[in-house]
This record gives C-alpha cells, sequence and structure tokens, in this order.
C-alpha cells in the first residue's frame, strides 16, 4: 500500500472534532486519533506549484539567448615596416567621444622626443585600438592617414563610426517596436555609435525578458566613418502550451494527472505574458493563473497570480470519512535584475500573498479553516557561461496565520534556499545538481502550510509526493543525463533529504533512480523514472516510486 500525507496529517480531526462535534469523534480510528499534524490542503497545493517552478528552472537553463551583436571587424590599418629611423616632437589626435586627451596623450608621450620606427607607430595605433575593444567600441579605431611630418608633430585619426541609420531585418510581429526601442540607447542618426552602451542594454533585453529578444548587426554605412544598424528580434509563439498527463498524484486523492499548461506570449505587446495551469485527478483539480508584465527599461516586472486547490480523499483506509478541502491563494509581486554583466546577473524582489484553506469531515463539519498573510524577500544570483549555468534564489518569508475556528494567530518566519546547477558535458551529457533547503524560527508551532516537504518528483524521487512535512529541512539531487542517440536519453538520478522531524522513523531520506527519456518531433516527450528508496520513513512503505510522465507541446 502507497503512503501519503494526507494519512500521516489527519491528526486535526482530533481537536476541532471533539470541540465542535463530540459525538462524531467517536467514530475516528484510533491510529488516525493519534496523529499530531494538521490536514491542510495548502499541502498539495504547494507541491503542484513546486513542479511548476521546477519545469520553469529547467527551461530557464536551457533557454538559448541570440547574440547581442554582431559587427565586422575591419583589418588594423597598420604602416608597412621598414629601416627608416625619425624622431617625432608631437602626436596630434582629433577630438573624441570616448579617450579623453589626457589618456591619449599619455599614450603619445611613449613614442615622442625618442628614435622611433614604423614598428613603433603600428604599436602606437594597437595600443589604441585595443583600448577601444576593451570599452566595447566596436566601430571605433585609430588610424594614421599618409601625410608629410612637418616640425615633428605626426596626425592620428580616430574614426569614431556616426549612425547612418537604423533598420528592422525582420519587423516585430507580436511585440511593440516601442518596447525595443525604450530599452536600447538613443540610435539617432548622425549621432556617434555607442556600441559598449548599445551592446549593454541588448544584454540586459536578453537575459531579463522571459520571451522577446533583440539581436543587432553592425554594417559600414554609405560613407565613410558610418555604421547602419540592422536589428532583428526573435520572438516566441504567440501560445507555447502542453497536454500532459502523469502519475505525479496521490493514492488518497488520485495518482494519475491530467492538464495543460501554457503560457500566452505578449498579449498586450509589451513583452507581457499569461501564464496557465490546469491539473485534475480523481479527487482533485488544481488551477493557477498568473499575469507578467515589465515595467520598466531595465526589465523590473510586476506580476499578479491567483491559485486554487480543491481536494477530496477517494482512496485509502479514510475515504468512508468523508474528507474533502480547498484552498486558494493571491499573489502580487515584484522583481527587479539589479545588476549583471555577460556572465553575472543579480535580482531582488517580494512578494506579498493571502491564502485561506479549509478542510471538512462528514459534509460540513470544520476540521480546520485557516488564513495565511505572507510578505517574501527574495534575492537569486545567477550564472550563465558555457558549459554552466547555476542560479541560487534566497527567499526570506514573514507569516501571519489565523486560525478561523479557534481564534488563535501567530507569526512566524522562515529562511528558504533554492540552486539549480547545470554543467554540459560535450553534446551529449549534461550534469544536474538541485537543493532546496528551509529553516523556521518557530518550529515548535509552525503552521502545516509552511512546512517544508519531502518526497515525490520534485524531491527525493524513491518516496510518495510529501511522505514527510517538517519546520526544517534540505534536499539535494544529483542527476546525469546521457542523450545517446537522438531523440533518446538516460539518466542517473540520486536523491537524499533531511527532515528535523522527531515523530519520524527516520529523518534521513535517500534514493537512487534510473530514468529514460523519448523525444519526437519537439512536441512529444515520454519520461519515465524508477527510484528506489534506500531508507524506512513511515510504516508500512514502498520499497520504490515508478514515475511516469508524457507531454505534447502545440
Amino acid at each position: 500500500m502507497k503512503f501519503d500525507i494526507r494519512t500521516v496529517c489527519m491528526g486535526c480531526l482530533l481537536v476541532p472534532v471533539a470541540f465542535f462535534a463530540p459525538a462524531q469523534a467517536q467514530t475516528l480510528p484510533p491510529e488516525l486519533q493519534q496523529r499530531p499534524q494538521v490536514f491542510d490542503p495548502n499541502l498539495d497545493r504547494e507541491r503542484s506549484r513546486q513542479l511548476q517552478e521546477e519545469d520553469e528552472e529547467r527551461s530557464r537553463a536551457n533557454r538559448i539567448e541570440v547574440p547581442a551583436l554582431n559587427a565586422d571587424q575591419p583589418d588594423p590599418e597598420l604602416l608597412p615596416e621598414g629601416d627608416q629611423r625619425f624622431t617625432l616632437k608631437s602626436i596630434r589626435f582629433n577630438a573624441s567621444s570616448f579617450l579623453s586627451d589626457e589618456w591619449l596623450q599619455s599614450v603619445a608621450g611613449q613614442y615622442v622626443g625618442r628614435e622611433i620606427g614604423f614598428e613603433d607607430l603600428n604599436e602606437l595605433l594597437l595600443e589604441i585600438n585595443r583600448e577601444y575593444r576593451e570599452r566595447k567600441l566596436l566601430t571605433a579605431r585609430a588610424i594614421i592617414p599618409p601625410q608629410q611630418i612637418r616640425n615633428g608633430e605626426l596626425r592620428v585619426v580616430l574614426v569614431e563610426a556616426k549612425i547612418d541609420g537604423v533598420e528592422w531585418v525582420n519587423k516585430p510581429e507580436r511585440v511593440s517596436e516601442r518596447f525595443y526601442r525604450s530599452r536600447l540607447p538613443e540610435l539617432q542618426t548622425g549621432s556617434v555609435l555607442q556600441t559598449n552602451r548599445l551592446l549593454d542594454a541588448l544584454q540586459r533585453l536578453n537575459a531579463t525578458t522571459p520571451g522577446p529578444m533583440l539581436s543587432a548587426d553592425l554594417k559600414a554605412g554609405d560613407e565613410f566613418g558610418t555604421t547602419r544598424v540592422l536589428l532583428d528580434p526573435v520572438e516566441p509563439g504567440r501560445i507555447n502550451a502542453q497536454l500532459l498527463a502523469n502519475n505525479y498524484g496521490s493514492e488518497s486523492s488520485g495518482e494519475w494527472q491530467y492538464g495543460s499548461v501554457g503560457e500566452w506570449n505578449s498579449p498586450l505587446g509589451w513583452g507581457d505574458s499569461l501564464s496557465w495551469a490546469a491539473i485534475a485527478t480523481e479527487g482533485t483539480v488544481y488551477g493557477d493563473l498568473e499575469y507578467r508584465v515589465p515595467v520598466n527599461r531595465y526589465n523590473g516586472g510586476i506580476y499578479a497570480g491567483y491559485s486554487r486547490n480543491n481536494l477530496e480523499v477517494i482512496n485509502g483506509p479514510y475515504t468512508d470519512l468523508g474528507i474533502e478541502g480547498e484552498s486558494q491563494v493571491w499573489r502580487l509581486g515584484f522583481n527587479q535584475p539589479w545588476w549583471l554583466d555577460a556572465a553575472w546577473m543579480l535580482e531582488g524582489g517580494f512578494e506579498y500573498n493571502s491564502s485561506q484553506s479549509e478542510t471538512t469531515f462528514e459534509g460540513d463539519i470544520p476540521l480546520s479553516e485557516t488564513e495565511v498573510d505572507r510578505m517574501q524577500a527574495s534575492l537569486a544570483v545567477q550564472f550563465r557561461q558555457a558549459p554552466w549555468y547555476v542560479r541560487y534564489v534566497q527567499n526570506v518569508v514573514f507569516a501571519d496565520t489565523t486560525n478561523l475556528i479557534t481564534g488563535d494567530e501567530g507569526d512566524y518566519q522562515t529562511f528558504k534556499g533554492n540552486l539549480y546547477s547545470q554543467r554540459s558535458v560535450g553534446e551529449t551529457v549534461r550534469l544536474v545538481i538541485k537543493s532546496r533547503w528551509q529553516y523556521a524560527l518557530e518550529d515548535q508551532t509552525l503552521p502545516s502550510t509552511l512546512l517544508f516537504q519531502l518526497g515525490g518528483p520534485s524531491s527525493v524521487r524513491g518516496y510518495v509526493s510529501g511522505v514527510v512535512s517538517a519546520p526544517h529541512g534540505i534536499d539535494a539531487s544529483l542527476e546525469t543525463h546521457w542523450q545517446f542517440t537522438p531523440g533518446w536519453e538516460t539518466s542517473l538520478l540520486i536523491d537524499a533529504g533531511y527532515a528535523d522531524d522527531e515523530n519520524l522513523l527516520e529523518d534521513t531520506l535517500a534514493s537512487v533512480g534510473l530514468g529514460l527519456q523519448y523525444r519526437w518531433n519537439k512536441r512529444l516527450t515520454v519520461n519515465t523514472v524508477y527510484s528506489a528508496a534506500m531508507t524506512d520513513v513511515v510504516p508500512d512503505q514502498d520499497s520504490g516510486q515508478l514515475l511516469f510522465q508524457t507531454t505534447w507541446k502545440f
């Protein structure tokens, strides 16, 4: 028999039922009356949300960013070297938009007042051009034009290209042209092209916008010293969605899940998105809807979402008790990329959410009814540089809870971390390391909706979903994926977890598994995983879990 978190959590029946309906409490099985935890449908909803977030993290890790800036790099115009020697009294430069007179004269001073040759002048040009490259000024260079040197003065021309025009290689289809323009520096015809600012803006846009990206090509203009900027948008499909079927549910409310998840990209033409998830089993219905929109040129975004979960116990020893539950969450948040370069990104944000959950027994007898208001502050550090992708998110959660049956209230604080790391080895092998942890300051009275859960497809896979929930916990996974032939991939999965709960038979979870995945035509994906449990943490525990999921993208 499979063991499910709901059979662990039925201890909530004891206190509320004794208070509101003492006659009914006598019908509870003795083993159920000994359970200390609170049954909360929020736990089931949190697991569904966790699976969504893991899929989003995996998609983020595998996202391919387009090259931000492609520029023709002309060969340096060097002077022919020979045996001729001469001495310069001064070197004159035209005005530069990027290099200060002090810096230019400090460089020139190395070649003035001593005997030099043409090889030294070439080194002068290379030094100035290196400085341009280091400053990411791709359309600027120094040249020495043909000239007669009078009074020992050499003239060096600094060619800093001006914009000849801006064109679209392909016109934006779903995202407003103004959205892209607002995130770029001013590109005015006739002005000096600041490729450093353009490159930074393109890298920021492509790294922080989940949907549209933009690439720019720089081509020589019609006149000497000018450059034409060619913009090329890369936009996702209007609707990206998939149907799914899996056995990630629980025995008590239905193992087989069916549903759809997807995203509507740029419904308002501003890089915004409307995402959804709708998943059901025989005894549960879960839905989630979220809208995100960028609100500043640095792609800080506001999001608002709503989740709901209805649950009914239809299998197992407590089916006749008529246990039903429902929960819902409203959330509103803001996320801002604060700093980034070619490899690193630092993000920060906050979220407020309000949840309500209710569980009933025998139709209308209240077992639990709670409200939780949470404020969450988050900080994310991301590193992306082939072959590595690493992202760590640190959350601090402040929660106010109210038990609507007893009137009890509480304030709680938890610290939560999430790590996802991926490294490609060649073209066919990927290594993945994942970890989550939680620490609660008020561990003795922490409500069940704030507990850390272990077990299931997004945690220690050898155990049923939510087999353990505790105030403090940590899990970690090491995965090796090998694409041994086109379309087929096998994987080795090692999971471990720890829960700080004195009521468990064993506080350490561990499992080892093998996976097989088949992909066809970028639409159909079939995943199968068998993971064996290495420790027994609850009575009558299964030896392992066979997990199956198939998805169809359209």
